[in-house]
């Protein structure tokens, strides 16, 4: 209720002042929540983020800074666990998709594709929740292959609503792997993807420059990630399964109602 309140608050419009702290707010409330899941701090940021920042490319600016201070966090703590191999496919895939996320962002309204995917995303998790966890095996080649397909979704949602782990988590979950290849797996391609994106966006907007304030908003975000990684190293297996489908519902629902029209 406070964050809404907060919200409501900086919408009034008669205290621009308070608009960073109500955004620094929702940014570590996000990080501590997606960072147990190691992925979806955009969907939990932007149920609100938009509802503040009246600028749709600055809110997702803001989103990829934070993110990418959650996710360097994130990155630091189960540096152990990172598989590169593993990452690469995903990165190749992202890679070749990363423009076209960018164009869409600049000249795409974001409701209807937000709305879309928070909803395919809402039924997956629950799906997952009332059966018993899929599983697929493949061989080397056809994994390589699908890993890229995946990668290549990401590289899409990277620039055009700051969630890269949209699609990329429930794949390494599909494949069977435990939390911490999961993680090792997703982590380092959502950090890659949330900074190539970044640059990309700042490379479309020359005209006005750099905004250095950006950065202030990686403060509030490693806070948060702090918090949340603590509870991601007592999870089990079983318990993270159980938090990534929480989670996946949770994103999908803030992507399909928090977005305002």
């Amino acid at each position: 209720m406070f964050a809404f309140d907060l919200v409501a608050a900086a919408n009034l419009g008669s205290e621009p002042a308070y608009q960073p702290l109500v955004i620094a707010g929702i940014i570590a409330l996000a990080a501590m929540f997606s960072s147990i899941a190691g992925f979806a701090f955009a969907a939990f940021a932007g149920a609100l983020m938009f509802h503040v920042v009246d600028d749709p490319v600055r809110a997702i600016q803001i989103m990829i800074v934070a993110s990418i201070a959650t996710q360097l966090a994130g990155v630091a703590g189960i540096r152990h666990a990172i598989d590169w191999r593993a990452t690469f496919p995903f990165l190749l895939g992202g890679a070749a998709t990363l423009l076209p996320g960018v164009y869409l962002l600049f000249n795409m309204a974001p409701q209807i594709y937000l709305r879309t995917i928070g909803l395919l995303l809402s039924v997956y998790g629950l799906a997952m929740l009332l059966r018993p966890p899929i599983v697929i095996e493949l061989d080397p080649r056809r994994g390589r292959l699908a890993d890229m397909l995946v990668g290549s979704i990401g590289g899409i949602m990277a620039p055009l609503a700051a969630f890269p782990g949209a699609f990329v988590p429930i794949w390494c979950d599909m494949r069977g792997w435990d939390k911490e290849r999961q993680r090792g797996t997703y982590q380092p391609y959502i950090l890659i993807m949330q900074v190539a994106s970044l640059g990309l966006i700042q490379l479309m907007q020359d005209a006005r420059g750099g905004d250095a304030t950006l950065l202030l908003y990686a403060l509030p975000a490693i806070v948060g990630t702090q918090f949340g990684v603590r509870v991601f190293r007592r999870l089990s297996n079983a318990q993270f399964r159980l938090v990534l489908n929480l989670c996946i519902i949770c994103s999908g629902l803030s992507l399909a109602w928090g977005i305002r029209q």
